[in-house]
């Protein structure tokens, strides 16, 4: 029994073991461990200018991420500057923009990506001044000189106006680039002013319808700054203006009507033509009209150190008339001609005409040539063909490069020869004739100092036979 029991009691003490190891709670499993965040790889990159920095982000190993970044001037980390707001570049960097920075400053800072911080520091560059010239220029050109003005001229430091020690100015014919130079000292330069006349003294004067460019330098007194050029601009020269200094001409009248005026002065833009050339020839002139008349005639004049002269020859005038005389100029490119005022002279009254043919010309018979005038040689050609019964032909070439020819009946009567062309008008005066041998002598009977000395001669060559017009400038006799 005890042994059933037994085996009970150990069955039932099995059977209890069994079911205490049944009940006993079971061990919670352990939690998975979290998986490693991502190994990130930050580069900062900065840039910086005077008043600027930029940071740029390189992350490797991430996609998406909060950013925001805070700075600081060095040693002031109570003043912290908070910035949210970046940019993104086209390789996907992340990009803050820090402004208004002071020039020359260190500054530190954190970037935080997510809960990472991560510090820099930089400093930003040192200021650089901004320099300009400023001006403004007005152009007055002339002929063969200009004058350009400059105003509010100033070397601009970071908008603040400095000393200026030089102002170089040149010019140039277009495209030749052989610079005239002149350096203006900067007190030549009031209230921002100044205008330069070119040519410079002692340079040529400039070429008329022709383009120039110019441009100048300023160099400031504080040798810090580097000086500085203005653009090239042009301007283009016109016409010379011609004026002329002359007085009212001097008249007197012995066969013709004798015009003089002294220190005349010929003028192209203001500059004397005795100190410049514009290339242009000049031409002196005299020119009449009988007073009230608006008819008026030209006669070209001699020139000599500066005093022009003419004789307007008395077959071209009326007798006991009024007429008014006026001295003329005319050049430059345009030919433009400047009368002095006019001078009055009343020519005498006809004296009677000589009788003609009734006097014997045979002494005066003969070909002759011109060869001494009032003490000299001519500057011209005369020519004399007189025959016995009072036939006189005159060949002459004075003004012009060909011969003219006109004929004449004349008359001598007690050694005084005096005659009228064939178109009626009379000689300009009546002559003392001597003829000696090969040699004749007239003596203007009104101007003593109007000595003629013919010798025999024949005529040359191809000389013309038909008479020349009637209205020719001047006559010999």
């Amino acid at each position: 029994m005890k042994r059933y029991i037994y085996i009970l009691l150990a069955a039932a003490t099995l059977l209890g073991a069994c079911e205490k190891q049944s009940t006993t709670p079971s061990k919670p499993a352990p939690e998975p461990e979290p998986e490693p965040e991502p190994n990130i790889e930050v580069k900062i990159d900065i840039e910086t200018t005077e008043s600027s920095a930029t940071i740029e982000l390189t992350l490797d190993g991430a996609e998406e991420h909060d950013y925001s970044l805070e700075y600081w001037k060095e040693g002031d980390s109570d003043n912290i500057h908070d910035i949210y707001k970046y940019e993104t570049s086209e390789s996907g960097n992340i990009i803050f923009n820090l402004t208004d920075l002071e020039a020359e400053t260190s500054y530190e800072g954190r970037l935080f990506v997510d809960e990472s911080s991560y510090d820099f520091a930089f400093t930003t560059l040192a200021h650089t001044p901004t320099c300009a010239i400023n001006y403004n220029v007005e152009e007055q050109p002339k002929g063969i000189v200009a004058t350009i003005k400059l105003s509010n001229i100033a070397y601009l430091v970071d908008d603040t106006a400095e000393d200026i020690h030089v102002l170089k100015f040149e010019y140039s014919v277009a495209s030749k680039n052989e610079w005239v130079a002149k350096e203006f000292a900067g007190g030549s330069i009031v209230d921002g002013k100044l205008d330069v006349a070119m040519p410079f003294e002692g340079k040529e004067y400039l070429t008329e319808n022709t383009s120039y460019e110019y441009r100048f330098t300023l160099m400031p007194k504080n040798g810090d700054y580097e000086p500085m050029t203005s653009n090239t601009r042009m301007f283009s020269t016109r016409n010379a203006e011609v004026t002329a200094n002359i007085e009212r001409p001097t008249l007197t009248y012995s066969n013709g009507i004798n015009a003089r005026v002294n220190g005349v002065e010929v003028l192209f833009d203001g500059v004397s033509a005795a100190t410049h050339n514009v290339g242009s020839e000049i031409a002196y002139s005299f020119r009449y009209t009988e007073k009230g008349v608006e008819q008026w005639a030209q006669v070209s004049a001699s020139y000599a150190n500066g005093n022009m002269s003419c004789i307007i020859d008395k077959a071209l005038l009326k007798p006991n008339t009024v007429y008014e005389v006026q001295a003329a100029v005319t050049a430059g490119t345009k030919q433009s001609t400047v009368y002095s005022e006019s001078s009055e002279i009343k020519t005498p009254e006809s004296a009677p005409l000589p009788p003609v043919g009734d006097g014997d010309t045979a002494i005066a018979e003969g070909t002759w040539h011109l060869t001494e005038w009032r003490g000299t040689t001519p500057p011209f050609e005369v020519y004399l063909d007189i025959n016995a019964t009072g036939g006189v032909a005159l060949y002459q070439r004075i003004t012009s490069n060909y011969w003219e020819i006109f004929f004449s009946n004349a008359n001598i009567a007690e050694g005084i020869i005096s005659g009228v062309y064939t178109d009626g008008v009379e000689w300009g005066s009546s002559y003392s004739i001597t003829v000696s041998g090969d040699s004749m002598t007239w003596i203007n009977s009104y101007d003593a100092t109007d000595i003629s000395v013919y010798t025999r001669s024949e005529l040359p060559a191809h000389m013309p036979t038909e008479p020349t017009r009637a209205m020719e400038p001047e006559r010999f006799l």
